[in-house]
């Protein structure tokens, strides 16, 4: 069966969450996701309040829904972040490869966060092979509308040169301010943390958001690639010209208007 839920999202356990884990499923069941995936900053983590998230999640789980419990470590002055599930216990090294090589002792699965940025781009083959998977779609840092395409090409690049990556994406919800109806559609017999870790580790699942989707290994679905880099182009320039709006609105010191920021909220 295919079913939908939420990835990389952020809850109180996380310095900068504001929601519980509570809030987090009501938000959740409320639109219908039957599962949520934490990635969690370990800053103020000890090995005990890992391991209270760890059967908090457990606790709040049943055969309706699921909350997967993971991390995300930021390593080299905070340049580069890994999205980590599957641990049961944690790690508090900085060094990215003991990092990545503790989450493969745990049978974990490692993801590359937000991998676009300029320090993602020095990582050396070494490390790369040490990832399962690259974010192609944070809707934080890219809007909440659809993808940049060049995280796509990244991804497709990165498989044709050998590397066995999968396209994950998610929100990183922090707040209410940070949801979107950007979700993961994941094929499982049964829902069960074990059932949606090992569909994430065989690529058997896509995201979606309206009419675009895209598979784990890059391929744009129902779309044609040229209509939806066409699409892409139009959103970014939307998106550029409604940051020009709120700047004109914060240097004429003016509120704008609740229907305007319903809409940014949903799109941006």
């Amino acid at each position: 069966m295919e079913i939908a839920g939420l990835f990389h999202v952020h809850s109180v356990y996380s310095y900068d969450g504001e929601l519980s884990l509570e809030e987090i499923i009501a938000l959740a069941q409320k639109h219908k996701y039957r599962f949520v995936v934490l990635n969690e900053h370990p800053n103020e983590f000890s090995q005990e309040k890992y391991k209270e998230l760890l059967a908090n999640c457990q606790r709040l789980s049943s055969q309706d829904f699921c909350l997967l419990p993971g991390m995300e470590f930021a390593c080299d002055n905070n340049c580069l972040h890994i999205l980590a599930l599957g641990l049961q216990d944690l790690t508090f090294e900085n060094d990215p490869v003991k990092i990545l090589d503790f989450i493969r002792s745990q049978g974990g699965l490692a993801i590359l966060a937000h991998p676009y940025r300029k320090e993602a781009y020095k990582l050396t083959s070494h490390l790369l092979s040490k990832f399962a998977g690259i974010e192609i779609w944070n809707a934080r840092e890219d809007g909440k509308g659809m993808p940049k395409f060049q995280n796509i090409k990244m991804l497709r690049r990165l498989r044709r040169e050998g590397y066995k990556l999968l396209g994950f994406g998610g929100l990183d919800l922090h707040n209410l301010k940070d949801f979107g109806l950007v979700k993961t559609i994941v094929k499982v017999k049964d829902l069960s943390a074990e059932n949606l870790l090992k569909a994430f580790k065989e690529g058997n699942f896509y995201i979606k958001k309206g009419i675009f989707a895209v598979d784990s290994q890059g391929n744009i679905k129902y779309l044609g690639e040229y209509f939806y880099i066409l699409s892409r182009f139009l959103y970014a320039s939307f998106k550029n010209i409604a940051k020009l709006i709120e700047k004109l609105f914060q240097l004429l010191k003016i509120k704008p208007p609740e229907f305007m920021m319903k809409i940014a909220r949903k799109l941006f």
